[in-house]
Protein backbone atom coordinates (compact mmCIF):
# COMPACT_ATOMS: atom_id res chain seq x y z
CA UNK A 1 0.00 0.00 0.00
CA UNK A 2 2.77 2.44 0.92
CA UNK A 3 4.73 1.52 -2.21
CA UNK A 4 1.66 2.30 -4.34
CA UNK A 5 1.23 5.63 -2.56
CA UNK A 6 4.86 6.60 -3.19
CA UNK A 7 4.56 5.60 -6.85
CA UNK A 8 1.45 7.78 -7.14
CA UNK A 9 3.31 10.75 -5.61
CA UNK A 10 6.27 10.25 -7.97
CA UNK A 11 4.02 10.12 -11.05
CA UNK A 12 1.97 13.11 -9.88
CA UNK A 13 5.11 15.17 -9.20
CA UNK A 14 6.57 14.29 -12.61
CA UNK A 15 3.39 15.17 -14.50
CA UNK A 16 2.98 18.41 -12.56
CA UNK A 17 6.54 19.60 -13.22
CA UNK A 18 6.27 18.75 -16.93
CA UNK A 19 2.86 20.39 -17.31
CA UNK A 20 3.68 23.68 -15.57
CA UNK A 21 5.82 25.15 -18.40
CA UNK A 22 3.28 23.98 -20.98
CA UNK A 23 0.08 25.39 -19.47
CA UNK A 24 1.76 28.65 -18.36
CA UNK A 25 3.52 29.32 -21.66
CA UNK A 26 2.37 32.39 -23.67
CA UNK A 27 2.91 30.20 -26.73
CA UNK A 28 0.37 27.59 -25.57
CA UNK A 29 -1.98 28.45 -28.42
CA UNK A 30 0.64 27.27 -30.92
CA UNK A 31 0.13 23.67 -29.84
CA UNK A 32 2.98 21.30 -30.64
CA UNK A 33 4.84 24.10 -32.39
CA UNK A 34 5.54 25.75 -29.04
CA UNK A 35 8.44 23.29 -28.71
CA UNK A 36 10.11 25.18 -31.57
CA UNK A 37 10.10 28.45 -29.60
CA UNK A 38 13.42 29.02 -27.79
CA UNK A 39 11.93 30.74 -24.69
CA UNK A 40 9.62 27.77 -24.18
CA UNK A 41 12.48 25.32 -24.75
CA UNK A 42 14.47 27.09 -22.07
CA UNK A 43 11.57 27.00 -19.60
CA UNK A 44 10.73 23.36 -20.35
CA UNK A 45 14.36 22.27 -19.96
CA UNK A 46 14.46 23.97 -16.56
CA UNK A 47 11.53 21.91 -15.31
CA UNK A 48 12.97 18.70 -16.78
CA UNK A 49 16.16 19.37 -14.81
CA UNK A 50 14.03 20.08 -11.75
CA UNK A 51 12.31 16.71 -12.13
CA UNK A 52 15.68 15.00 -12.52
CA UNK A 53 16.87 16.72 -9.34
CA UNK A 54 13.79 15.47 -7.45
CA UNK A 55 14.61 11.83 -8.16
CA UNK A 56 18.36 12.26 -7.61
CA UNK A 57 17.72 13.97 -4.29
CA UNK A 58 15.28 11.27 -3.13
CA UNK A 59 17.18 8.19 -4.25
CA UNK A 60 20.82 9.37 -4.03
CA UNK A 61 21.69 12.64 -2.30
CA UNK A 62 19.50 12.30 0.81
CA UNK A 63 20.38 8.63 1.60
CA UNK A 64 24.08 9.09 0.81
CA UNK A 65 24.74 12.47 2.41
CA UNK A 66 21.86 13.76 4.53
CA UNK A 67 21.05 10.43 6.24
CA UNK A 68 24.78 9.84 6.83
CA UNK A 69 24.99 13.27 8.53
CA UNK A 70 27.32 14.65 5.86
CA UNK A 71 25.47 17.95 5.97
CA UNK A 72 28.23 20.11 4.44
CA UNK A 73 28.52 17.88 1.37
CA UNK A 74 24.73 17.69 1.14
CA UNK A 75 24.50 21.49 1.26
CA UNK A 76 27.15 21.90 -1.46
CA UNK A 77 25.44 19.33 -3.68
CA UNK A 78 22.11 21.09 -3.21
CA UNK A 79 23.67 24.46 -4.10
CA UNK A 80 25.32 22.98 -7.20
CA UNK A 81 22.03 21.47 -8.32
CA UNK A 82 20.24 24.76 -7.72
CA UNK A 83 22.73 26.61 -9.94
CA UNK A 84 22.47 23.97 -12.65
CA UNK A 85 18.68 23.96 -12.65
CA UNK A 86 18.36 27.73 -12.74
CA UNK A 87 21.24 28.71 -15.05
CA UNK A 88 21.99 25.73 -17.30
CA UNK A 89 18.94 26.33 -19.57
CA UNK A 90 20.29 29.84 -20.33
CA UNK A 91 23.68 28.39 -21.22
CA UNK A 92 22.36 25.61 -23.45
CA UNK A 93 19.56 27.53 -25.18
CA UNK A 94 20.29 31.06 -26.31
CA UNK A 95 17.32 33.32 -26.86
CA UNK A 96 17.80 36.06 -29.41
CA UNK A 97 16.98 39.38 -27.87
CA UNK A 98 14.64 41.48 -30.05
CA UNK A 99 16.15 44.50 -31.79
CA UNK A 100 15.19 47.72 -30.08
CA UNK A 101 13.33 50.31 -32.13
CA UNK A 102 15.24 53.33 -33.37
CA UNK A 103 14.67 56.05 -30.87
CA UNK A 104 15.98 59.60 -30.99
CA UNK A 105 18.37 60.17 -28.12
CA UNK A 106 19.41 63.44 -26.70
CA UNK A 107 23.09 63.69 -25.93
CA UNK A 108 23.73 62.43 -22.40
CA UNK A 109 20.50 60.40 -22.16
CA UNK A 110 20.94 56.97 -20.57
CA UNK A 111 18.12 54.76 -21.87
CA UNK A 112 17.98 51.01 -21.28
CA UNK A 113 17.23 49.21 -24.45
CA UNK A 114 14.21 46.95 -24.22
CA UNK A 115 14.81 43.31 -24.91
CA UNK A 116 15.32 39.88 -23.35
CA UNK A 117 17.49 39.72 -20.27
CA UNK A 118 18.49 36.14 -19.42
CA UNK A 119 18.62 34.93 -15.84
CA UNK A 120 17.03 32.51 -13.42
CA UNK A 121 13.26 32.26 -13.66
CA UNK A 122 11.54 33.28 -10.39
CA UNK A 123 8.93 30.53 -10.77
CA UNK A 124 11.65 27.92 -11.21
CA UNK A 125 13.47 29.10 -8.08
CA UNK A 126 10.27 28.75 -6.04
CA UNK A 127 9.60 25.30 -7.52
CA UNK A 128 13.14 24.19 -6.64
CA UNK A 129 12.46 24.95 -2.99
CA UNK A 130 9.20 23.00 -3.06
CA UNK A 131 10.83 20.02 -4.78
CA UNK A 132 13.67 20.04 -2.25
CA UNK A 133 11.25 20.01 0.71
CA UNK A 134 8.97 17.39 -0.87
CA UNK A 135 11.78 14.96 -1.68
CA UNK A 136 13.30 15.41 1.80
CA UNK A 137 9.99 14.81 3.61
CA UNK A 138 9.16 11.76 1.47
CA UNK A 139 12.59 10.23 2.09
CA UNK A 140 12.45 10.83 5.84
CA UNK A 141 8.97 9.27 5.94
CA UNK A 142 10.30 6.27 3.98
CA UNK A 143 13.18 5.81 6.43
CA UNK A 144 10.82 6.01 9.42
CA UNK A 145 8.63 3.35 7.79
CA UNK A 146 11.66 1.10 7.23
CA UNK A 147 12.73 1.47 10.86
CA UNK A 148 9.21 0.59 11.98
CA UNK A 149 9.19 -2.53 9.77
CA UNK A 150 12.60 -3.58 11.11
CA UNK A 151 11.32 -3.16 14.68
CA UNK A 152 8.26 -5.30 13.93
CA UNK A 153 10.44 -7.94 12.25
CA UNK A 154 12.73 -8.05 15.29
CA UNK A 155 9.76 -8.40 17.63
CA UNK A 156 8.32 -11.23 15.54
CA UNK A 157 11.66 -13.05 15.52
CA UNK A 158 11.82 -12.72 19.29
CA UNK A 159 8.30 -14.09 19.72
CA UNK A 160 8.96 -17.00 17.33
CA UNK A 161 12.11 -17.84 19.25
CA UNK A 162 10.00 -18.12 22.40
CA UNK A 163 7.22 -20.12 20.72
CA UNK A 164 9.46 -22.80 19.19
CA UNK A 165 11.05 -24.04 22.46
CA UNK A 166 7.59 -23.88 24.04
CA UNK A 167 6.31 -26.30 21.39
CA UNK A 168 9.36 -28.54 21.70
CA UNK A 169 9.03 -28.87 25.48
CA UNK A 170 5.36 -29.81 25.21
CA UNK A 171 6.03 -32.46 22.56
CA UNK A 172 8.95 -33.94 24.47
CA UNK A 173 6.68 -34.29 27.48
CA UNK A 174 4.32 -36.32 25.30
CA UNK A 175 7.17 -38.56 24.13
CA UNK A 176 8.33 -38.96 27.71
CA UNK A 177 4.88 -40.20 28.68
CA UNK A 178 4.98 -42.74 25.84
CA UNK A 179 8.46 -43.92 26.81
CA UNK A 180 7.40 -44.47 30.42
CA UNK A 181 4.67 -46.86 29.28
CA UNK A 182 7.09 -48.51 26.80
CA UNK A 183 4.60 -47.86 24.04
CA UNK A 184 5.52 -49.61 20.76
CA UNK A 185 4.56 -46.49 18.85
CA UNK A 186 7.33 -44.42 20.44
CA UNK A 187 9.71 -44.74 17.40
CA UNK A 188 6.95 -43.58 15.06
CA UNK A 189 6.21 -40.71 17.39
CA UNK A 190 9.87 -39.68 17.26
CA UNK A 191 9.68 -39.64 13.45
CA UNK A 192 6.58 -37.45 13.64
CA UNK A 193 8.40 -35.10 15.96
CA UNK A 194 11.30 -34.96 13.52
CA UNK A 195 8.92 -33.98 10.72
CA UNK A 196 7.30 -31.34 12.89
CA UNK A 197 10.62 -29.83 13.93
CA UNK A 198 11.80 -29.79 10.34
CA UNK A 199 8.77 -27.67 9.50
CA UNK A 200 9.41 -25.37 12.46
CA UNK A 201 13.04 -24.85 11.43
CA UNK A 202 12.40 -24.42 7.69
CA UNK A 203 9.20 -22.36 7.74
CA UNK A 204 9.19 -20.36 10.97
CA UNK A 205 11.44 -17.67 9.49
CA UNK A 206 9.05 -17.15 6.57
CA UNK A 207 6.61 -14.27 6.80
CA UNK A 208 3.84 -16.35 5.23
CA UNK A 209 3.42 -20.00 4.23
CA UNK A 210 0.71 -21.77 2.29
CA UNK A 211 -2.31 -22.61 4.41
CA UNK A 212 -2.18 -26.20 3.16
CA UNK A 213 1.32 -26.59 4.63
CA UNK A 214 0.22 -25.16 7.94
CA UNK A 215 -2.76 -27.50 8.09
CA UNK A 216 -0.52 -30.48 7.33
CA UNK A 217 1.71 -29.42 10.22
CA UNK A 218 -1.33 -29.22 12.53
CA UNK A 219 -2.54 -32.65 11.41
CA UNK A 220 0.88 -34.15 12.13
CA UNK A 221 0.83 -32.58 15.57
CA UNK A 222 -2.63 -34.00 16.24
CA UNK A 223 -1.53 -37.46 15.10
CA UNK A 224 1.31 -37.24 17.61
CA UNK A 225 -1.12 -36.31 20.38
CA UNK A 226 -3.46 -39.17 19.47
CA UNK A 227 -0.80 -41.59 20.68
CA UNK A 228 -1.75 -40.51 24.20
CA UNK A 229 -5.48 -41.11 23.74
CA UNK A 230 -7.36 -43.59 25.89
CA UNK A 231 -10.94 -44.80 25.92
CA UNK A 232 -11.83 -41.75 27.99
CA UNK A 233 -11.01 -39.29 25.18
CA UNK A 234 -13.71 -37.96 22.87
CA UNK A 235 -11.97 -36.11 20.02
CA UNK A 236 -13.23 -34.39 16.88
CA UNK A 237 -11.10 -32.56 14.27
CA UNK A 238 -12.50 -31.14 11.04
CA UNK A 239 -11.32 -28.82 8.26
CA UNK A 240 -14.07 -27.43 6.03
CA UNK A 241 -14.27 -24.93 3.19
CA UNK A 242 -11.54 -24.45 0.61
CA UNK A 243 -8.04 -23.84 2.04
CA UNK A 244 -6.23 -23.96 -1.32
CA UNK A 245 -4.63 -20.77 -2.61
CA UNK A 246 -4.29 -18.96 0.73
CA UNK A 247 -1.31 -18.00 2.85
CA UNK A 248 -0.99 -17.58 6.60
CA UNK A 249 1.69 -16.64 9.12
CA UNK A 250 3.46 -19.83 10.23
CA UNK A 251 2.75 -21.27 13.67
CA UNK A 252 0.01 -18.72 14.33
CA UNK A 253 -2.68 -21.34 15.13
CA UNK A 254 -0.75 -24.09 16.87
CA UNK A 255 -0.63 -22.54 20.34
CA UNK A 256 -4.43 -22.54 20.66
CA UNK A 257 -4.55 -26.17 19.49
CA UNK A 258 -1.75 -27.11 21.90
CA UNK A 259 -3.67 -25.59 24.79
CA UNK A 260 -6.76 -27.64 23.94
CA UNK A 261 -4.67 -30.78 24.49
CA UNK A 262 -2.78 -29.40 27.49
CA UNK A 263 -5.92 -28.54 29.44
CA UNK A 264 -8.34 -31.04 27.89
CA UNK A 265 -6.46 -34.34 27.60
CA UNK A 266 -6.27 -36.71 30.52
CA UNK A 267 -5.80 -40.47 30.27
CA UNK A 268 -7.82 -41.23 33.42
CA UNK A 269 -10.58 -38.61 33.19
CA UNK A 270 -13.29 -38.16 30.61
CA UNK A 271 -11.82 -35.76 28.05
CA UNK A 272 -13.60 -33.87 25.28
CA UNK A 273 -11.63 -31.97 22.62
CA UNK A 274 -13.03 -30.35 19.46
CA UNK A 275 -10.94 -28.53 16.86
CA UNK A 276 -12.77 -27.00 13.89
CA UNK A 277 -11.17 -24.99 11.07
CA UNK A 278 -13.31 -23.38 8.39
CA UNK A 279 -12.00 -21.39 5.40
CA UNK A 280 -14.33 -19.28 3.27
CA UNK A 281 -14.15 -15.96 1.39
CA UNK A 282 -10.53 -15.22 2.42
CA UNK A 283 -11.31 -15.77 6.09
CA UNK A 284 -10.19 -18.53 8.41
CA UNK A 285 -12.09 -19.46 11.56
CA UNK A 286 -10.51 -21.64 14.23
CA UNK A 287 -12.74 -22.96 16.97
CA UNK A 288 -11.46 -25.10 19.83
CA UNK A 289 -13.48 -26.53 22.67
CA UNK A 290 -12.09 -28.68 25.42
CA UNK A 291 -13.34 -29.90 28.74
CA UNK A 292 -11.10 -28.46 31.45
CA UNK A 293 -9.33 -31.36 33.15
CA UNK A 294 -6.32 -29.29 34.25
CA UNK A 295 -6.36 -25.86 35.83
CA UNK A 296 -4.23 -23.00 34.54
CA UNK A 297 -1.81 -23.22 37.43
CA UNK A 298 -1.16 -26.89 36.72
CA UNK A 299 0.48 -26.14 33.36
CA UNK A 300 3.46 -23.74 33.48
CA UNK A 301 4.15 -21.25 30.70
CA UNK A 302 0.59 -21.16 29.35
CA UNK A 303 -0.14 -17.48 29.94
CA UNK A 304 3.15 -16.47 28.35
CA UNK A 305 2.50 -18.66 25.31
CA UNK A 306 -0.99 -17.22 24.79
CA UNK A 307 0.32 -13.67 25.17
CA UNK A 308 3.05 -14.35 22.62
CA UNK A 309 0.46 -15.63 20.15
CA UNK A 310 -1.71 -12.57 20.70
CA UNK A 311 1.26 -10.27 20.22
CA UNK A 312 2.05 -11.96 16.89
CA UNK A 313 -1.57 -11.56 15.81
CA UNK A 314 -1.42 -7.86 16.67
CA UNK A 315 1.79 -7.38 14.71
CA UNK A 316 0.86 -9.40 11.62
CA UNK A 317 -2.92 -9.13 11.40
CA UNK A 318 -3.64 -5.84 13.14
CA UNK A 319 -7.23 -4.88 12.35
CA UNK A 320 -7.74 -8.11 10.38
CA UNK A 321 -8.49 -10.60 13.13
CA UNK A 322 -10.78 -11.17 16.10
CA UNK A 323 -10.18 -13.44 19.08
CA UNK A 324 -12.58 -14.60 21.76
CA UNK A 325 -11.57 -17.05 24.48
CA UNK A 326 -12.68 -18.07 27.93
CA UNK A 327 -14.32 -20.64 30.19
CA UNK A 328 -17.96 -21.64 29.97
CA UNK A 329 -19.76 -24.48 31.76
CA UNK A 330 -16.55 -26.38 32.50
CA UNK A 331 -15.20 -25.98 28.96
CA UNK A 332 -12.55 -23.67 27.53
CA UNK A 333 -13.55 -22.07 24.21
CA UNK A 334 -11.48 -20.28 21.56
CA UNK A 335 -12.92 -18.54 18.51
CA UNK A 336 -10.27 -17.00 16.24
CA UNK A 337 -11.07 -15.30 12.93
CA UNK A 338 -8.29 -14.17 10.55
CA UNK A 339 -8.47 -12.43 7.18
CA UNK A 340 -6.11 -14.43 4.96
CA UNK A 341 -3.79 -13.40 2.13
CA UNK A 342 -4.52 -14.83 -1.31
Amino acid sequence: MKANRNTFIFVLTGLTLLCIPIVTSPDFSKGIHMFDVPPFQRSFLGYVLLLLYFFLNYFLFIPKFYSQKKYVIFGLVTLACFLLVTFLPDVLISVQAPQPPQVFREPGMNMREPGFHPGPQPGLIFQFGLVFILSLLLRIQHQISELKNEKISAELSYLKAKINPHFLFNTLNSLYALALTQNKQTPMAILKLSSLMRYVVSESESKKVSLKKELTYIEDYIELQKLRFSENVEFHYEVSGEPNGYEIAPLILINYIENAFKFGLHTDKRSIIEILIHVENSRLQLKTRNRIVYKNGDVPGTEEGLQNSKNRLNLIYSGNYSLESGEKDGFYLVNLNIKLDD
